[in-house]
Parts: structure tokens; sequence; C-alpha cells
């Protein structure tokens, strides 16, 4: 029974923090398809461009696939181990754990082409669930044509359009490459003996800062040197698309988002009210959130807001300006989470069906002196609900079409990633080993000769 319990609260808190953070994780999981493609492009224009059929990949190039998979977790994450039955503990991170494997004999081959198969497949991951939503939600619409007189139907097809961000959400977190459970991870790296303290994976929306942190990790060359990635893809960690990502949250989201407020300002009493309201305080508590994740989530402004101090003079507005924002996030998903609760409460509870909120919203304001003319109708079938049905079914129809849309979209992207991932995963970890393996033949002439 406390499992149940337990395994209930689980599902209200994360359906809570994704309706809170709706935008920043939409925006977080679309800078990374946006990195993922970025990369896979430039591989795939690096081997197929090549001039001298003999050339081997670098180290960067390599690196770089490997984050598009594993860069989902935490870089930093240790967990102290025993050498060689010794009683001295070490650190090592996670990220060093992931170099090794590369820096093996076959082990770049082994580690992508595992890490690879354990990804699961997009149509699997959402598109199943996705087809019963759309299915369930099309029924409704299909099945609310006997009722086009009662508003109820109205605000359960605006509750529904509004309740589709969990969806969204769902569509744009399978879009991303990167492994999705310690679990699967844990697999393979079992050698290293890491338990689930060694593998520690990010929230969605603090992706964009984890995979900068690993496009600063060092990596080893040919001549046994720490160098860092070359610059044909470092500049795809930095900000290049954290505006797209930005901009495509926001459309994502607004379009259903708009048509709930357009089902709910039609419906009698015609104007903006509680039910409308509700949809539009959400709207553009989640679209400043996005603006502020761009800024909390920026690799340069989290570096600055570790060093900066504000007893050094000249940086102490900088510093607080920094924590501002990161306040100003937390708050403002806090309250964008209230005003998810107090509509859920106010939907489930038919607070939405008979209310003073029927009358409009400038009939309840404080300069409103003169109420006289201010009515409240208890009756939910009146003409002008009949006169209004018919948007009601357009614009719940075009809502599921934007998810349709989204899904189809999203279904084609990770089909040709995916078989970009295969193809150059083959051609690329091939090369890779064969590479390591002439590392290992030089290394072992150079001792021989020794």
């Amino acid at each position: 029974m406390t499992s149940f319990f337990a395994l209930v609260l689980d599902t209200l808190l994360g359906i809570a923090l994704v309706f809170g953070w709706a935008g920043p994780f939409i925006a977080g999981a679309m800078h990374e398809v946006f990195v993922d493609w970025a990369i896979l492009k430039r591989i795939n224009r690096v081997m197929n461009d090549r001039d001298d059929p003999t050339r081997r990949p670098t180290e960067s190039e390599w690196f770089a696939l490997a984050i598009t998979l594993v860069g989902s977790f935490d870089v930093s994450a240790t967990e102290e181990q025993n050498l060689n039955r010794s009683q001295n503990q070490v650190q090592q991170t996670f990220a060093d754990k992931v170099k090794f494997k590369l820096q093996e004999n076959r082990g770049a081959y082994l580690f992508l082409k595992q890490t690879c198969t354990q990804l699961a497949p997009f149509r699997v991951q959402v598109g199943i669930p996705l087809v019963f939503y759309v299915s369930a939600y099309t029924y409704s619409l299909i099945d609310a044509q006997v009722r086009l007189g009662d508003n109820d139907t109205a605000h359960s097809i605006a509750f529904s359009l509004w309740y589709c961000t969990i969806v969204l959400v769902a569509i744009t977190s399978s879009m991303i490459l990167s492994i999705g459970a310690p679990k699967v991870i844990e697999m393979v790296m079992a050698d290293h003996s890491m338990t689930s303290n060694g593998y520690k994976m990010k929230w969605m929306c603090e992706r964009r800062l984890e995979l900068w942190r690993w496009s600063q990790e060092r990596i080893r060359d040919p001549q046994r040197r720490m160098v860092t990635l070359d610059d044909r893809y470092s500049p795809i960690f930095d900000e290049y698309y954290s505006i797209w990502s930005c901009f495509s949250a926001i459309l994502i989201l607004i379009v259903p988002w708009a048509l709930a407020f357009t089902v709910s300002y039609l419906t009698p009493e015609i104007g903006v009210s509680c039910r409308s309201a509700t949809v539009l305080a959400y709207a553009c508590s989640q679209v400043f959130l996005i603006a502020l994740w761009s800024i909390h989530s920026s690799p340069m402004a989290r570096e600055a807001r570790g060093n900066a101090s504000w007893k050094k003079s000249r940086q102490w507005t900088k510093y607080l300006a920094l924590w501002a924002v990161t306040g100003l996030y937390y708050i403002v998903g806090i309250v964008a989470l209230c005003v998810t609760l107090g509509g859920t409460i106010m939907q489930l509870t038919g607070v939405y069906r008979n209310c003073i909120c029927k009358a409009g919203i400038f009939w309840g304001l404080p300069t409103t002196r003169d109420r006289s003319m201010a009515l409240v109708k208890l009756s939910t079938d009146t003409q002008m609900d009949r006169d209004a049905a018919s948007a009601w079914l357009a614009l719940g129809g075009t809502g599921v079409a934007w998810l349709v849309i989204l899904l189809a979209r999203g279904l084609s992207m990770m089909t040709r990633m995916d078989e970009d991932e295969d193809d150059e995963g083959e051609e690329y970890t091939d090369a890779v080993d064969d590479s390591h393996s002439d590392r290992a033949a030089d290394e072992s002439d150079s001792e021989s000769s020794y």
C-alpha cells in the first residue's frame, strides 16, 4: 500500500512539474533536437566530403557523436571505487568513464554500437499513446455533436486543448537521441561496476547547460594530448540554437492554448471571463518562463553566476541581476503551477458551469460601479450557445490536426536521424576502431623497439 501511494505521489508531482515548467521543458527538448541534428549533419558532411579516403575520423567527431547519445546524463556524476583490490578510493566522473570507453581498443565501436541499440523507437515512446489520446479526443468531438447547445461541451473541449500540453511535452522529449533512463546506460557501462549513483539524468530544461559542459570536456588525441572539441563542433553547443529553440517551443505550445482560449472566449457570455482568463494567464506565464529559461540556462550566465562576486566592484550588479533571473524563473513557474491547479479544480468541481464568470470579468472589477445590467445565466443550453457551437468543433478539430502534424513531423525527423545514426555509426565506428588499432600497433612497435 505504501508503494502504491508513493507511485501516485510521484506521478502527481511529475505532472505538476511538467505543467509548471512546460515551456522550459519543450524549449530544452527542442534545443537538444537541434544540437543532435546539427552534429549528425556535420559528421555526415565530414564523412562524405573527404578528399583522402585513408583519412581517419578525429577524436572530436566520435566524441561529438557520443555526446548525442549520453549528453542527457550529469557529466560530473561520481562514485567511489576500489582499484586492484587496494583500499585507495578514487573519484571518476561519468564523463571519464565514457572517454575511457571511447579510447579503448575497439571500445569506440562497441560503446557506440551498444548505445545505439538501446535507443527506444519514437513510435513506441509516444506514437502508440498519442494514437489513443487522439482517438479518444476525436470520439469526444463526434459525440459532442449531440450536445451542441450545452456549454459544458465547450468547457470540455477547451480543457482538453489546454491539457494536451502533457502530450506536447511527451512528443518533443521523445524526439531526442540521447538515452532516456539510467538503467539503460547501466547495461552499456556494466563492466565499470557503477551503480545508479553514477548515472544521474538531468531534467529536460537543464540539458542545454549540460550539453555545453560535455563539450568542454578534454579528450585525448592521437599524440596523447588532452584537447577540447575543435571549431567545427564547439559552436554547436554554444548560444547558436537558443533563439530557435525558444521560438519553436512558443510555436508548439501557443497553437493549442490559443484554440482553448478562443473556445472559452466565444462561449456565452462572450468575452474574457475566468474560463478564458485561466488559459490566458497560463500561456503568458509560460512564454515569460521560456524567455527566462533562455537566460537562466545559458552557459555563459551560469558560469558568470558562479564566478561573479558581490564583494568585487562592478560585479555586484551583474551578480544580483543573474540571481534575480533565477528567482523569477522559479517564482513564475510556481505561479503557472498554481494557475494549473486552480483551473483544474474549477473545471472538475463544476465552477465553470454555473458561476459569476458567466457575467463576464468586466462586472467583477472594483471600478465597475453600476452592476444593474449584470446578468448571470444559470441555463447551460441557450440559443447563444447553439450559435457558438459550430466554432467548438472547428477549433477542437484544429487542435487534433495540430497534434497529428507534430507527430508526423517528429516521426519524420526521428526516422531520418535514426538512419543517419545507424549508417554513420557502422561506417564511422569501423573507422574509429581501425584508428585505435593502428594507434595500438604503433605503441606496441615503439615499446618493442625500446
